[in-house]
């Protein structure tokens, strides 16, 4: 009996043994499932609650006689699998730590680091070197990329009171190692410059390829700061280009693409210092201007649709960053996709920060412009940006702190959304594309002294904006008496102003259009949510995503070194029926469609326009390629064609 009892007890506690340790397999499981997906997806328990909308609340961004742009959550199911937590980045490859380090205008070696790094005090050797860019001669643009930096004499150093603005360390280590760095320390330049009542200072700091949404996914700690700060977002900004080039230049010069080339940029070799760019406005008015990229050597206005230009032969602005950054272009490294993330051993994105907060703060007493652009987090990944947010909001903190934003306009921007990548899959995220991010920081303040002014910009934020209205608004605060009560009612009632864009500051008016806007028709998000999905396996689809290729493959037929292309999969589809403006012969639809290619597996989205009447397909251009080309494009050179040719290596001479 007690054989059979024991037995049972045995079991029993077998079952519970077997069960637990089912229960700890399953747990550990679940961990490392949810700690090891692929490429760490935010599981949807971890997206935070307050991002989470009651689309009734909004149903949509833009509601207006002129232009209707429906709501998105930051989250939707479509884009999920696209949220994910990329792999952290730590530029100090060997864990040695910084050698030499600064605070602020005092460089220093760190000498508890010595150790580290097999030196002693009695054998270091570390001198530092003031630098600048030198002006350049047409020829000399003819023949480099980049532009002469010009180095002093290496001055030996242990800790030092820095009165240049750029500078190079180099330390000698063992085994003929060295150690190189540079840093930048933001002198005030002109002491007789004074701050007068009607100067706000401008500080615009934009990042590459992020949407609104994106910026709200990645940026939570500044966009909550943003929010505290009563800063105003524009919900229906729109880009009128399809990349950086075309989207800045409209922002920076109130021109288009094609007007800037006429006006200043006519020879193959021109550079940008005779176009007529916005802080040369604001330098004529009594401003110290400031502008500086984290990428210097890749050039923000660079890369047009047709080839890449050298951006100046001379330093565009009184402090000039890209002084620093294009002398580090040795120092690059941690390549991801196209851009290396480190300079040394710090983020580019960090050193650019760092350098803003010292224009803004060491500055703060003199009427300032400063424009500043960061690419490297950003410009080729949708989920790195969470690891600038903690930083750049930081940043924000310091320079209230400081109280530079009491004189201070802060405007946070993007030119686009990400042009490539899984995201550009979904419907959500082709829209997303075309919405870049524009926030506005005014002084406490500015309320009392301009109401109608902020007045009209908050109205604003629910209308279709772009980037002249931008530009307009630039220039309305070169001279705050433009923006006054009585002289706002005049223009609003004059418009004499026939250029294209309108400042934030006036009344947009409720009937504007994209055209309107200087938005071109394909990257209009005008009234798309009235698009719907389609099988991919309809006849017209189909036969639309054929005229998409053939379409492709006449923009490559005089360049042999390119592979003719084919079809290989439909991966999306919409459709959306035209107004048949009064005639009901008139049956018009358009098809947008995305398809793969072989054999270059290009995904290239294009829209057609079906009339139904005469059963004709007319493909209505630009392409756009949603992914990355890497190196499939080598054998051209032409910006514009890279995005379609796949090199023959038959071909190609």
């Amino acid at each position: 009996m007690s054989f059979y009892v024991n037995k049972a007890i045995m079991f029993k506690f077998n079952v519970r043994y077997i069960m637990s340790l089912l229960l700890i397999i399953s747990s550990v499981s679940i961990f490392w499932y949810y700690r090891n997906l692929p490429k760490h997806h935010i599981p949807y328990y971890q997206i935070p609650s307050s991002a989470i909308y009651d689309e009734s609340a909004m149903r949509y961004l833009v509601d207006t006689k002129g232009c209707r742009i429906g709501y998105m959550n930051a989250y939707d199911k479509s884009i999920r699998d696209c949220l994910y937590f990329e792999e952290e980045i730590d530029c100090d490859k060997d864990g040695r730590g910084m050698l030499v380090n600064y605070n602020g205008n005092t460089l220093y070696v760190n000498m508890t680091l010595l150790p580290k790094y097999r030196l002693t005090e009695e054998i270091l050797h570390c001198c530092y070197q003031p630098f600048r860019m030198i002006n350049s001669t047409y020829e000399q643009v003819k023949q480099s990329w980049l532009p002469e930096i010009r180095y002093d004499n290496c001055t030996r150093f242990t800790r030092v009171i820095i009165k240049d603005e750029f500078i190079k360390v180099k330390c000698s280590l063992p085994n003929n190692e060295t150690y190189e760095d540079v840093f930048v320390f933001v002198q005030e330049r002109d002491a007789n410059l004074q701050r007068e009542d009607d100067k706000l200072s401008v500080l615009v700091i934009g990042f590459d390829a992020v949407s609104r949404l994106n910026f709200h996914r990645q940026m939570q700690k500044t966009v909550q700061f943003l929010k505290e700060q009563n800063a105003v977002e524009m919900f229906g900004y729109n880009k009128v280009g399809e990349n950086t080039y075309p989207n800045l230049v409209a922002m920076l010069s109130g021109l288009s693409e094609q007007e800037i080339e006429k006006v200043c940029l006519h020879e193959e070799y021109k550079t940008f210092d005779n176009c007529p760019l916005i802080w040369k406005n604001y330098k004529s008015n009594g401003f110290m201007t400031g502008y500086g990229e984290d990428l210097g050597w890749y050039g923000l206005l660079s890369t047009t649709d047709k080839f890449r230009r050298r951006e100046y032969q001379n330093a565009a602005t009184d402090f000039f960053l890209n002084q620093l950054t294009i002398s580090a272009f040795h120092l690059r490294n941690d390549l991801r996709f196209n851009y290396n993330i480190c300079i040394g051993k710090r983020l580019a994105y960090e050193i650019l920060i760092d350098a803003v907060k010292q224009f803004a703060i060491n500055l703060k007493n003199l009427p300032t412009f400063g424009f500043f652009f960061t690419f490297s987090l950003s410009h080729d990944t949708l989920n790195r940006l969470i690891y600038g947010d903690d930083f750049f909001y930081k940043f924000l903190q310091t320079l209230s702190a400081h109280g530079v934003f009491n004189r201070t306009i802060l405007i946070i921007l993007s030119d686009h959304g990400m042009r490539f990548g899984k995201i550009r899959e979904t419907y959500q995220g082709f829209l997303e594309e075309k919405l870049p991010l524009l926030f506005f920081k005014f002084p406490p303040w500015f309320s009392n002294k301009y109401p109608k002014a902020l007045e009209n910009l908050k109205a604003n934020a629910h209308r279709l904006v772009s980037a002249y209205d931008i530009y307009k608004t630039f220039i309305d605060l070169i001279d705050l008496k433009s923006i006054s009560n009585s002289e706002l009612d005049n223009r609003t009632h004059s418009k004499k102003d026939l250029t294209l864009g309108t400042s934030l500051f006036l009344p947009i008016d409720e009937k504007r259009s994209c055209n309107d806007a200087g938005i071109p028709k394909y990257y209009c998000t005008c009234d798309l949510t009235g698009s719907v999905p389609i099988s991919i396996n309809d006849r017209n689809v189909k036969l639309s995503s054929i005229y998409i290729i053939d379409y492709v493959n006449e923009l490559l037929k005089d360049h042999q070194q390119c592979t003719k292309l084919y079809f290989n999969r439909i991966i999306d589809a919409r459709f959306v029926r035209k107004p048949s403006f009064r005639n009901k012969k008139l049956s018009i639809v358009e098809y947008k469609v995305i398809v793969e290619t072989k054999p270059s597996l290009a995904i290239f989205e294009g829209f057609v326009r079906h009339n139904e009447v005469m059963n004709s397909f007319d493909v209505l251009p630009p392409i756009s390629r949603v992914n990355a080309y890497g190196n499939q494009s080598y054998c051209v050179e032409s910006s514009f064609l890279k995005l379609y040719c796949y090199c023959d290596l038959e071909n190609v001479i």
